[in-house]
């Protein structure tokens, strides 16, 4: 590989990952949005989308509302560093490669989540809505995939070219 040839595949790497980066960002924002539009649209109380059933439930309701919250507030940092660590590292503001080891995380964790919409009870006997959600959802857990394997193969890639090369 000549110079130019090493330059173009650097920036093509750098690119995937801030693209992926960025990914991880909207999907942060899409998985706050899933939780609040059935309340926004009022298609949904509380005790439904909790899960609380049982009378005996609601004195635990404020429980389970505050860890859920708590639960997802942890989530959306996670795919925020994530993303935005990406960023930093494929703009040169970061040499740090803390987004590389949450990626993997996260990739473990969604892959391994998979099997969950196959054999869930009665998946397909499921209303219309509900399985236009689930479709949904699996679509975007395999963009996600999609996106975190970009990113970590194109980490990967760039940091042999560096070494083999010894650039930047």
């Amino acid at each position: 590989m000549d110079e130019t040839e090493i330059k173009a595949a650097l920036a093509k790497y750098r690119k995937n990952i801030e693209i992926s980066g960025k990914a991880m960002i909207v999907f942060a924002i899409w998985s706050l949005a899933k939780i609040l539009l059935p309340f926004i649209l009022g298609q949904q109380g509380l005790k439904e989308t909790f899960g609380i059933i049982d009378p005996e439930d609601e004195e635990y309701m404020v429980l389970i509302i505050i860890t859920d919250i708590v639960l997802l507030a942890a989530l959306l940092l996670f795919y925020a560093r994530l993303g935005g660590g990406a960023i930093l590292y494929a703009t040169g503001r970061r040499d740090k490669k803390g987004f590389f080891v949450r990626a993997v995380i996260l990739m473990i964790a969604t892959l391994a989540g998979l099997p969950l919409y196959f054999f869930l009870p009665d998946f397909y006997a499921l209303d219309e809505t509900m399985g236009d959600t689930l479709f949904t959802a699996l679509l975007m857990d395999l963009t996600t995939i999609l996106a975190l394997g970009d990113m970590i193969y194109s980490t990967i890639r760039m940091e042999k070219i560096r070494k083999q090369y010894k650039t930047e």
